[in-house]
């Protein structure tokens, strides 16, 4: 004849503690004379007993100032018949009754740790990709500066780069505290941080694509399918690291968010589309460096093929034929 109790406090975040009776009636209450001492401030010294035959399982209050609750339901009297896995509520404090035949959920798959995600998590990693990431930032924009102000607008693009890194790392290490009160954060650090590294290469990629291919499907599906890995990435470690999500649900996840989140800026770009536009809309900036690319002509190549341009004869005459007469014109005698 066995009887276990799992007591936890309602204001408590810790885990609950369970108690095995053999022996019966168990008091409970705040008094030091009880088998189970609670420090509830609603809970009187000796506030109820719980009686078990091996088949019944009553609890009966002594008098308390606040009663007890069973299953959030009051009993009509002082006593109350519980069955396992009734919840059982005096003052803050919750009990539950079980008995040693009660089914528990199944284990859990534990889930191994991966290495890249350990190797980010490290503080001096932490910080290399921190610092990578707010200097590649302010080459890139030293890159874009056309204008004198110049130190202006690093320190705008660092304190930008500085708070997407904070704000981005600050969600999801409040999201992980409340799941499973881990927040992580070095570990949402360093991989936005590396998210920032990856984007700004892939920018280049795609700046290079689309230059040489004229912005064609090629270069649309480089420039959302790379987009895409990237984000799916992002998503799958943050939510690896804030989550207790299985391997494949963060997959699916990740993918389907990020699916949906390209899918939206392609129709938003298609729709944004104008018939007509005098001026060209280019797909990046040319960086002076990238103008290398451009296949080199000497000067009397580009006057030739100018000349192979003007040949056609649309734009030529036959001097042979004379032109035919106006009508304006009076003919000779």
């Amino acid at each position: 004849m066995k009887l276990i109790l799992e007591m936890r406090h309602h204001g408590d975040d810790v885990d609950a503690q369970h108690f095995a009776f053999t022996k019966f009636p168990v008091s409970i209450g705040r008094g030091f004379d009880n088998d189970i001492i609670l420090n509830d401030p609603y809970v009187s010294p000796r506030h109820l007993h719980i009686e078990y035959d091996g088949e019944t399982c009553i609890a009966n209050d002594y008098g308390s100032e606040n009663g007890f609750t069973v299953n959030g339901q009051s009993p009509s009297g002082r006593r109350a018949s519980l069955k396992s896995g009734d919840a059982l509520h005096i003052g803050q404090t919750e009990i539950r009754i079980y008995k040693p035949e009660h089914p528990v959920a199944a284990a859990a798959i534990l889930q191994k740790g991966n290495p890249i995600f350990d190797w980010v998590t490290r503080p001096l990693n932490v910080w290399a990709c921190f610092v990578i990431a707010v200097a590649i930032t302010l080459c890139w924009s030293w890159l874009e500066i056309w204008s004198e102000e110049e130190g202006l607008a690093l320190a705008g693009a660092a304190l930008g780069t500085i708070g997407v890194i904070v704000i981005w790392s600050a969600i999801w290490s409040v999201a992980g505290r409340l799941t499973h009160h881990k927040a992580h954060f070095k570990g949402h650090v360093a991989l936005i941080c590396l998210y920032l590294i990856a984007g700004t290469v892939a920018w280049y990629i795609v700046a290079y694509i689309d230059f040489l291919t004229n912005e064609n499907w090629f270069s649309h599906i480089a420039t959302y399918g790379i987009n895409f890995v990237m984000l799916a990435f992002l998503l799958y470690g943050s939510f690896a690291l804030a989550t207790k999500m299985r391997r494949r649900r963060r997959i699916i996840s990740a993918g389907f968010f990020s699916f949906g989140l390209m899918a939206g800026i392609v129709v938003f770009t298609l729709v944004s589309i104008k018939s007509f536009n005098q001026q060209p809309i280019y797909p990046s900036t040319l960086e002076p460096f990238l103008a290398q690319l451009v296949p080199a002509n000497t000067v009397n190549e580009y006057m030739d093929g100018n000349d192979r341009l003007f040949a056609s004869d649309e734009f030529t005459q036959d001097k042979a034929t004379p032109p035919a007469a106006s009508k304006d014109t009076p003919a000779k005698n």
